[in-house]
């Protein structure tokens, strides 16, 4: 008997990525071509053959799905982008992407130790 997944909580990043893409009716294509990755990778990642995705992809690949990125990442948070968030992925666009690895990382240790901190 098939089952029926009612909630999208276990989701991984690669079936995040591919049901938004898939609801948006977006090709592989075009959301690789928004993060500078091959369409192939984009494959990749939704099938699972690759679990990662570099930090300086993941704000571009958001900003074209219009999704948040921490929920992207990690299934947390609000799934859809708020002003704020949306103003954070479009100046990371004008950012090189050998600095939004830094900035990732920065953002990554101040929620953690926000979280600690609490």
């Amino acid at each position: 008997m098939p089952t029926c997944k009612l909630t999208y909580m276990s989701e991984t990043l690669g079936e995040r990525i591919r049901r938004v893409r898939n609801e948006l009716k977006m090709l592989a294509s075009a959301l690789a071509e928004a993060a500078g990755i091959s369409a192939s990778a984009i494959y990749q990642i939704e099938t699972g053959d690759s679990k990662s995705l570099r930090p300086e992809n993941l704000f571009p690949i958001a900003k074209k799905l219009n999704r948040n990125p921490l929920w992207l990442a990690t299934g947390q948070g609000e799934e859809m982008i708020d002003q704020e968030s949306e103003a954070i992925l479009t100046a990371m666009q004008d950012v090189p992407k050998y600095e939004r690895q830094k900035i990732v990382k920065a953002v990554l240790a101040l929620l953690d130790k926000k979280v600690s901190n609490s």
